[in-house]
């Protein structure tokens, strides 16, 4: 009897250190925590019927003109771009004036503080932080989104609690020479000795991973074609298939990874709008699944009263024939009319590294429901002995 007890408690704690060898695996994929990287877009400033050296100011710091060309992260904490009288790759060879970056990423801090930011930019630059504008301001050029030469900025100090914050910077390049350097010193400073290099670690990318797959059977996660990174969850594809090489309108599924950041505490209501299928993991556990063909329907999900931080969200998606929609929305909206709908803003979602395990064939073992790196041959020895020693004793019955 002690060792079926000591087999049977060696069981429960090999299952449940072993289970989780990989945090929330779904089928033989993981995801495996933020990364600490900006995100950059890349824009051309383009507008109607001028060239770049005859546009005004105006028109120039006008957003309605960016047009959005390239995205990419970096993974240094640090920003420091100097293209002379050129421009980035990322735009190509030709445009080397009238372009503008916008970089951003969610900041953590442990404990409130303050902080004098500066940008060493040629021409334009303004910060936002939670939405909130905060000019970069200089002695020679006063207001710093202009068009400019070379020269330093800084914002007034800005105090920020402890918890997430959005921080988003825009920059532009007029004509001539092209430089952006990003610089923060605690409190109040009154100048930018000793801002540069930026030496956050605590940055989380914003954008949510999104993998397409196009197996006959929907929802098989075999057939991998590609993936992209997203904004937000809001995608209405109607009667065609997602700009990915390789996926046909009919008969593909897709699989979204984020977590979202909630940075106040509130009780908060999130819906999906679908067509065909999905199914909704939270935390790490399975909510919701209506996982057969249909119409377009809206799931509203419980209020959830959620607690400042990350929360792991993952939604498979499949769609059969015909129109195809997979949306994310929030608020007052959620009341299962498709008519209507708010979607869920980029700045609530924190991109998820995912990784599909498969290895070779010749391993000789699987890695799904966490079982990743057992032999198989070791499991099968595991289970002979606990049939040996837990299997009951037969009880022989003589007849008289």
């Amino acid at each position: 009897m002690g060792l079926k007890k000591g087999l049977i408690a060696f069981f429960i704690i090999f299952i449940s250190s072993s289970a989780h060898s990989y945090p929330y695996l779904y089928g033989n994929c993981t995801y495996k925590g933020t990364l600490p990287y900006w995100q950059i877009e890349y824009y051309t400033i383009e507008v109607p019927g001028k060239t770049c050296d005859m546009a005004s100011e105006s028109e120039v710091e006008n957003l309605s003109y960016w047009k959005f060309r390239n995205k990419k992260m970096i993974d240094s904490p640090g920003l420091s771009f100097n293209w002379v009288d050129s421009s980035p790759q990322e735009l190509g060879t030709l445009q080397r004036d009238c372009f503008g970056i916008m970089v951003s990423t969610f900041l953590y801090l442990q404990s409130p503080s303050t902080y004098t930011f500066c940008a060493d930019a040629d021409d334009g630059v303004v910060l936002y932080i939670d939405g909130n504008k905060y000019n970069f301001k200089s002695s020679t050029y006063g207001d710093c989104w202009r068009i400019k030469g070379e020269g330093e900025c800084r914002t007034d100090p800005v105090s920020l609690s402890a918890g997430y914050h959005y921080v988003e910077v825009k920059y532009y390049e007029y004509t001539g020479t092209a430089k952006f350097r990003l610089g923060a010193k605690e409190g109040s400073a009154s100048d930018c000795t000793g801002a540069y290099p930026l030496r956050w670690t605590n940055v989380i990318v914003p954008g949510v991973r999104s993998e397409y797959y196009s197996d006959a059977v929907p929802g098989g996660y075999n057939i991998y074609v590609g993936d992209e990174w997203d904004d937000t969850i809001d995608h209405n594809w109607g009667e065609n298939a997602p700009e990915i090489d390789g996926l046909s309108p009919n008969y593909f599924s897709t699989r979204f990874a984020t977590y979202l950041l909630i940075r106040n505490p509130d009780t908060y209501k999130f819906c999906f709008q679908y067509d065909d299928a999905i199914r909704i993991w939270f935390n790490g556990s399975k909510i919701y699944e209506d996982w057969k063909t249909g119409t377009l329907k809206e799931y509203s999900l419980p209020p959830l009263v959620m607690i400042s931080g990350l929360h792991e969200l993952v939604v498979e998606h499949f769609e059969a024939e015909g129109n195809a929609t997979l949306r994310m929305g929030y608020g007052d909206y959620c009341d299962g009319i498709t008519t209507t709908f708010e979607p869920v803003p980029e700045d609530m979602f924190a991109y998820i590294k995912f990784e599909c395990l498969k290895p070779p064939p010749e391993e000789g073992c699987s890695v799904t429901g966490g079982w990743a790196g057992i032999p198989v041959i070791g499991v099968v020895i595991f289970i002979f002995i606990l049939n040996k020693f837990l299997r009951p004793k037969r009880s022989f019955v003589v007849l008289q």
